[in-house]
C-alpha cells in the first residue's frame, strides 16, 4: 500500500492475559479520543477494516483551534465505525451480512450502503467483469494464512454465484437485493476507497483543509503539507514491501497502492496471491508487481485496481490514459517502472540498497 513518507506510527499489541474476545470492541473504539503530536496536528488512530486507520487533522488556513480539530476527529471516528458495522462481510450483524443472508429478498440498507453496493457496478462494468463485487462465494474458499487452495470443484460451484448484473439496487425504496439467492456480496476490493473519501469529506465539512488519511494503506490527502509543500508519498517495493520503490508528491489527492505481496504464499512451488479473476477463481496471471493509482477519488483507485492486474502493464497504462484524472505508476515483474504521462517527471524512484 501506499505510504507517507513521514515517519509511520505503528500500534502493536498483545493479550498480556487479557481475554480480547471477551472485549466490546465497538464499545472500546467509541472512547478512542484524537492525540496532540508535536507538529501540531491531532491525529485518530482507529483499529477498524482488519487494519490501522490514522488520521491526522493540521489547524490549516482556518486556523482551527484544538478543540475544533478534536470535535472534527471524533465525527471522523463514529462514521469509520458506522462503516466498520455496516460494510463487514464477516460480521454477522453487518448490513452486507443482512443482504447476503436474505436469499434474494429485498434488504432495506442504510443510505451510504445503499450507495457503495450501487456506484461498485459502475466499477464492474468498466473492468469488463475482471472486478465483480459479487466474488463473496469464492473469497472464503482461500485462505492466504494457512496456505488453502481450494479444489477446481469448490471454485466451480461458487463461481456458478458470481455475476455482479444480478445487483438490484432500488433507490427510491432504500433497498437491494441479489437476484441469485445464493451469491455473496464481499465489497472488500472497493470499500476503503469509499470510506476514505467520506473521511475526508467529514473533515472538509468541520472546516478542516489540511489532513492525512490512511487506511492501512490507501492514502488521501486533504490540501498541502502544514508548510504548504505538496505531501510525497511513498510507494513499496513489491519485491520488498518494507522499502520504497518510488515517492510521489500530491496535493488533494488519493494514492491507492495495491500489490502481489499483500497477501499470498508459495505451496508446492507455486506463488498464489490474493487477486483472484471471477472468470476461474484463480490467481490473476499478470506481468504486473505493484500498481499504484493517483487519483481525485480514493474509490477510483480502489476500483480499478484489480482491473489494472488482469490487463497486464501494456493495456493497463492505455486504460489509465483513457481516463481523465487518473494516473498510475506500474511496477512490473522483472522490477521495471512505468509511469502514465501525467506524472512524467514527478516520481522520484528510491535506489535499492
Amino acid at each position: 500500500m501506499g505510504q507517507s513518507n513521514e515517519a509511520a506510527t505503528q500500534v502493536t499489541g498483545g493479550a498480556g492475559g487479557i481475554d480480547l474476545s471477551a472485549i466490546n470492541m465497538d464499545a472500546l473504539i467509541r472512547v478512542i479520543r484524537p492525540s496532540r503530536l508535536q507538529d501540531g496536528a491531532h491525529q485518530l488512530m482507529l483499529p477498524v477494516y482488519n487494519t490501522q486507520v490514522s488520521v491526522k487533522a493540521y489547524p490549516g488556513s482556518a486556523r482551527l483551534s484544538d478543540e475544533q480539530l478534536d470535535e472534527a476527529l471524533v465525527a471522523v471516528r463514529d462514521l469509520a465505525i458506522s462503516f466498520e458495522m455496516n460494510l463487514s462481510r464477516t460480521r454477522a450483524d453487518s448490513q452486507v451480512t443482512m443482504l447476503n443472508d436474505a436469499q434474494g429478498a429485498p434488504v432495506a440498507l442504510e443510505a451510504r450502503t445503499l450507495d457503495l453496493i450501487d456506484v461498485s457496478r459502475h466499477y464492474c462494468e468498466e473492468s469488463g467483469g475482471v472486478f465483480d463485487v459479487t466474488m463473496g462465494s469464492v473469497t472464503p474458499l482461500w485462505d492466504f494464512h494457512t496456505g488453502h487452495v481450494p479444489t477446481r470443484a469448490e471454485l466451480d460451484e461458487a463461481l456458478r454465484h458470481v455475476d455482479w448484473r444480478m445487483i438490484e439496487v432500488d433507490r427510491a425504496r432504500g433497498t437491494a437485493r441479489l437476484a441469485d439467492p445464493v451469491a455473496r456480496i464481499d465489497l472488500g476490493g472497493i470499500a476503503k476507497g469509499y470510506i476514505a473519501d467520506a473521511l475526508a469529506a467529514c473533515l472538509r465539512e468541520h472546516g478542516c483543509d489540511c489532513a492525512f488519511v490512511n487506511l492501512g494503506g490507501n492514502v488521501l490527502t486533504v490540501g498541502t503539507r502544514p508548510d504548504g509543500a505538496p505531501w510525497r508519498i511513498g510507494i513499496r517495493d513489491p519485491k520488498a514491501p518494507e522499502r520504497l520503490i518510488a515517492v510521489v508528491p500530491v496535493t488533494s489527492k488519493s494514492v491507492v497502492t495495491s500489490g502481489l505481496y499483500e497477501r499470498c504464499f508459495t505451496k508446492d512451488g507455486v506463488f498464489y496471491h490474493h487477486i483472484l479473476s471471477p472468470r476461474d477463481g484463480m490467481p490473476v496471471k499478470t506481468d504486473i508487481g505493484g500498481a499504484t493509482i493517483v487519483s481525485d477519488r480514493s474509490l477510483d483507485g480502489d476500483g480499478y485496481s484489480t482491473t489494472l492486474f488482469a490487463l497486464g502493464v501494456h493495456d493497463a497504462l492505455a486504460f489509465v490514459e483513457e481516463r481523465p484524472g487518473l494516473e498510475a505508476v506500474i511496477v512490473d515483474r522483472d522490477d521495471g517502472m512505468h509511469v502514465t504521462s501525467g506524472l512524467a517527471g514527478l516520481v522520484t524512484p528510491v535506489g535499492r540498497a
